[in-house]
């Protein structure tokens, strides 16, 4: 019998018992993969034991100590260090798999020589499962780019929708953020960034579900800091690999503008922390475009993550 591990699923997990079930029971029944689920200190561990998915044979469930709890960015090198598969995939505990278009794609890219294959994804809002357009402009737009092979590596950064080869992400040493939110945005700029290769596949093989509560759409004056200070050390990054990247793939730091406003900081010091990390040529012209981003967005009353 061959026990060869091809494909390790990780996915986080806090709180969501019921919709972690959803997301285990989407993953197809394969010889070849294992769910690794890694629990960062939920309320009620016992829920979980509950949870008919958890007795697949192919599921693994590891809890986090109160000590080592650092949110999904721990629980994520916690499954990256036990993982045995030659692709990881990742998945966050709220969403799910489309499960024969998934099945399909780790036959059609088990042995390929790429480090990355990007997939599309679907978008749907959770309470009612009815589309959103969130991915159109977040996401499926680097997708469907003329140079999408090339611009996926910089502008996806979320860990989901993707193979990635575990053997690139050992041997670059690359991790998550331990932070509360934005674990995920330098751990895919470094994977894009030391992958030799890359491919888009324009098939969805994953669902976004847009939910209440979620980290995502939490926006507190601790996490805005946290999402400000990622952006900065991502535009750094790409200036260290290259000027060429770092102009064409850089984040425009004024957008943070309306999350550190929650901070309560002022204008004055905001506009003083993003210039002092803004090269002096871009200013005008980023100040610029974050105003014409924010009203096209109260325009069409609907945010942007």
């Amino acid at each position: 019998m061959d026990n060869t591990i091809n494909y390790s699923i990780i996915i986080p997990h806090k709180n969501i018992p019921k919709l972690l079930d959803r997301c285990i029971n989407s993953i197809p029944f394969r010889n070849d993969i294992e769910i690794i689920i890694v629990d960062d200190n939920s309320d009620d561990v016992a829920e979980l034991y509950k949870l008919e998915s958890l007795k697949r044979s192919d599921v693994q469930l590891h809890l986090i100590s109160k000590t080592e709890s650092k949110g999904a960015g721990r629980a994520r090198n916690l499954g990256l260090s036990v993982a045995k598969g030659k692709w990881c995939i990742f998945a966050d505990a709220d969403d799910f798999f489309i499960t024969a278009s998934l099945n399909k794609m780790m036959d059609v890219y088990i042995n390929s020589f790429v480090d990355i294959v990007y997939f599309n994804v679907e978008c749907l809002f959770a309470d009612s499962l009815k589309p959103s357009s969130l991915a159109d402009k977040v996401y499926k737009r680097y997708i469907y780019a003329e140079d999408a092979t090339t611009i996926c590596r910089y502008k996806l950064k979320v860990p989901w929708g993707k193979f990635i080869k575990r053997k690139l992400i050992a041997l670059n040493n690359i991790e998550f953020d331990e932070t509360k939110v934005a674990n995920d945005l330098i751990f895919s700029l470094k994977t894009g960034i030391s992958a030799s290769s890359t491919l888009v596949d324009k098939t969805a093989i994953y669902t976004w579900l847009i939910r209440e509560g979620s980290l995502s759409t939490i926006h507190s004056s601790d996490t805005s800091l946290i999402h400000f200070n990622s952006h900065v050390r991502y535009n750094n990054i790409l200036k260290a690999e290259s000027i060429v990247l770092y102009r064409k793939y850089r984040n425009n730091l004024f957008v943070s503008t309306p999350k550190l406003l929650r901070k309560s900081f002022s204008y004055i010091t905001i506009f003083n922390m993003i210039c002092n990390n803004t090269p002096k040529r871009y200013i005008v012209k980023d100040l610029f475009s974050a105003v014409m981003k924010g009203i096209r967005s109260l325009a069409t009353d609907k945010s942007i993550l």
